[in-house]
């Protein structure tokens, strides 16, 4: 007699396919709990090994059966041993449905994680392309620089600066009758005009006057947090001035900055209402020298521009020395002292790729 119950072959590899598939189904459960990555890796070679294993086992019986049968050995052929194996029957085809299932959930959660680590791995991919685009981008930045030249930016900045420093130590002829006043009153021989960095977001000439102006309000800080209040003013001045100003703006165009038509809107008033803008479609609008002009009258003050190459551009230098001052609320309110003392800023047209730049200029 072999060493297990089977006489009848058929029950025998009924029992062994029932084994199989039941050792299937707890290999697919254990797997489930395992996490994605080494772990799971090594249980599946270890499921496989011990799969193989019960194979090996399996073929060692029916070897072992069937040198029995052929030694004389009976199959057990009673009715009972064919309701048996048709038990078995019946139950591997149930079980190789389940199996069948088992196998399908995870394949489909096997795709769903090989599309998620494909799409990781392309934007990986897209990451660094896009870093070694970067990189192109500034290798071929510095070799543009290193054969261009000295840079336009910092060239600009020395000549603004040795101006400063010529005004500073009042080697020349001061730009205003007002200069003369406020280099021996405001600074002391140990000191000299400097460039003060003004934020870059469109408004700039305007904080770098309302840095100016709080720079005479002996304030603990500079700010220039009241640059709206000057764009309000610049503009309540054109409205009140469209004669002195509207020659020197170019004003033929279809649409203005806020949108509108310039055929249903009149272009000048359009002008004005972007001066006052702080904001729009197109960000606010830059102030130039027309803006200038137009505060240094309503201020009442003179106004210096220094910039590369060029002489001291002198606005309004017949300032009132004593005058009653608009602030930047629109009341008559005195600014406060240093009302004699011009308003000094410096404009750069290399400061930042996207366009003209105004600073401060403050003594230091």
């Amino acid at each position: 007699m072999p060493n297990f119950p089977e006489t009848n072959m058929d029950a025998l590899i009924d029992r062994q396919e029932h084994e199989v598939k039941e050792y299937e189904i707890n290999a697919i459960e254990e797997l489930k709990k395992c996490k994605k990555g080494k772990a799971k890796k090594e249980m599946e070679i270890f499921q496989l090994q011990q799969l193989d294993d019960i194979k090996t086992m399996h073929r060692d019986e029916q070897d072992e059966l069937e040198e029995w049968l052929e030694n004389g050995g009976a199959p057990d052929t009673t009715p009972e041993a064919e309701v048996e194996a048709t038990v078995f029957t019946s139950k591997s085809i149930e079980e190789s449905k389940k199996i069948k299932e088992e196998e399908e959930s995870i394949a489909t959660i096997a795709a769903a994680a090989a599309a998620e680590e494909a799409k990781i791995e392309k934007a990986k991919k897209k990451r660094l392309k896009k870093a070694a685009k970067l990189d192109e981008i500034e290798a071929i930045k510095a070799e543009i620089a290193a054969g261009a030249g000295p840079n336009l930016r910092q060239l600009e900045i020395d000549s603004i600066l040795l101006q400063l420093k010529k005004v500073s130590s009042n080697d020349v002829d001061t730009p205003s009758a007002s200069t003369a006043t406020a280099t021996a009153t405001d600074t002391d021989h140990k000191k000299q005009l400097q460039l003060y960095e003004i934020e870059s977001d469109g408004n700039c000439l305007y904080r770098a006057l309302a840095h100016q102006l709080n720079l005479f309000h002996k304030r603990d800080t500079y700010t220039d947090q009241n640059f709206v209040g000057l764009r309000l003013l610049a503009a309540q001045f054109l409205r009140s001035h469209k004669d002195d100003f509207e020659v020197f703006l170019d004003l033929d165009v279809d649409i203005d900055n806020s949108g509108n038509s310039g055929n249903s809107v009149d272009k000048y008033e359009s002008y004005c209402i972007d001066v006052e803008r702080t904001n729009g479609p197109k960000g606010p609008i830059w102030g130039g020298q027309v803006e200038l002009q137009a505060l240094s009258q309503a201020l009442n003050r003179t106004i210096e521009v220094y910039a590369s190459d060029t002489p001291v551009l002198v606005l309004n230098p017949e300032a009132a020395m004593e005058t009653a001052s608009v602030n930047l609320t629109g009341d008559n309110s005195d600014i406060g002292d240093g009302q004699e003392k011009p308003l000094r800023v410096s404009y750069h047209q290399h400061y930042y790729a996207l366009g003209a730049h105004y600073n401060s200029v403050i003594w230091k």
